[in-house]
This record gives structure tokens, C-alpha cells and sequence, in this order.
């Protein structure tokens, strides 16, 4: 069984791969479109709440975590993950529904972000040198691959790995397990995606584009 951390660093090559051919230009747009996610999940959850649960009120609700009074946003340690296989039916639904519905704005948007015709053309002409566009874009791929993959793990993690066997928290007998607990603590929906953090970086997302791209 290989170790969601490993996994995590080999999508970090492949993105990296993906945003030297692609060029930085291109690459932002997708950055930009996980900073949207992002946005729009924590809108829908204060103003849709019936759609769109903080997995911490259902850990909650569930008693399946010990989450502090008031926190909307709790990422357990992994050794503290109560299995999903464990849960009972109702909240096993309830988990993966909310999952799927974070995934799911996640993957349109990404998808989107990656269709840029006319952003591409845009990024041509402000270029300056192939060598820097190799680079930049190279950069902005491990960026982008720890925006997608790493929100995608932390909504896997919130949800109790709701794919288990085939997916299952990191164990302590993991020899990568403390890099897996590192990097669980630092990924996107755990600090970008938590208010203010998100409406500073959307508004400068919105304000480069403007400046830069318009």
C-alpha cells in the first residue's frame, strides 16, 4: 500500500511537468480557479447550510470527533480519524454527500480553469523569454498540484476517507507518517480556505488579473 504522501509528491511532479509546457500564464488561471473553490464553498456553507455542512458540524453532530465549541474548520491528527467503515449508515451518507458536492465545484472549476484559449494568447505577448515562462510555469505546476491534490486530501481527510479500504488515513506505523501529519495540517481548505484568509486572496487574485491581464 503506498503512503498518500508519496502519492501527494508524485503529483507534484507531474503538475510541475504539466506547468513548464503549459507557461505561467495559464497556470495562474488555474490557481486562481482553486482560490474560487474555495470562496464559493465557504459562501455556500454560510449561507446555504443546509447544503453545503461544515464537516466539523457534522464531527459534531455525529460525536465521530472532539471539535471546539464554535470552529467551522477542525483538522484532526490522523491517528485520531475514526474510520469511515466505522461510522454509522446515516452519517457514512452525510460524509460522502459532502465530499462529493466539494469535489465536485472543485473539479468544474479546475477543468475550466485549464480550458484558456484566450488567456494563453495573452500570456504569449507578455512573456518575456521561453527560459523564465519554463520556469515560472514549472513553479506555479507545484503550486497548483498542492491546490488541487492537497485540497482534494484535505476534504478526503474531513470526510473520514470515505473511500476506505482502497484510501484509508495515514496509520503511525506509516514510515512517512509524521510527513503525511505535516502536511495535513497545511493543506489549502485548512488555512486558505477559512475566513479572512480567503477574501484577502481572492481579492487579490481579481486584482492582478486586472492589473496585469486587462
Amino acid at each position: 500500500m503506498i503512503s498518500l504522501s508519496v502519492v501527494f509528491f508524485i503529483f507534484l511532479f507531474f503538475f510541475a511537468l504539466i506547468g513548464s509546457l503549459r507557461g505561467w500564464a495559464n497556470e495562474l488561471l488555474v490557481s486562481f480557479s482553486v482560490i474560487l473553490t474555495l470562496f464559493i464553498i465557504l459562501i455556500l456553507e454560510n449561507l446555504v447550510g443546509g447544503i453545503m455542512i461544515p464537516f466539523a458540524k457534522l464531527d459534531d453532530n455525529y460525536n465521530t470527533a472532539d471539535v471546539p465549541e464554535g470552529v467551522t474548520m477542525f483538522v484532526m491528527p490522523p491517528e485520531d480519524v475514526q474510520p469511515f467503515n466505522k461510522l454509522e449508515e446515516t452519517a457514512q451518507k452525510d460524509f460522502r454527500r459532502q465530499f462529493w458536492f466539494r469535489a465536485s465545484i472543485l473539479v468544474v472549476l479546475v477543468f475550466f480553469g485549464y480550458q484558456s484559449p484566450a488567456l494563453a494568447n495573452l500570456g504569449g505577448d507578455i512573456r518575456r523569454e521561453k527560459f523564465q515562462d519554463f520556469l515560472l510555469g514549472l513553479f506555479l505546476g507545484v503550486i497548483n498540484s498542492y491546490l488541487i491534490i492537497g485540497t482534494i486530501w484535505c476534504y478526503m481527510h474531513l470526510a473520514h476517507y470515505p473511500f476506505d479500504p482502497y484510501v484509508i488515513a495515514p496509520k503511525v506505523g506509516d514510515p512517512f507518517f509524521e510527513t503525511a501529519n505535516t502536511l495535513i495540517n497545511i493543506l489549502p481548505p485548512a488555512w486558505l480556505g477559512t475566513s479572512p484568509i480567503i477574501y484577502i486572496a481572492i481579492c487579490l487574485a481579481f486584482l492582478f488579473i486586472l492589473v496585469v491581464f486587462i
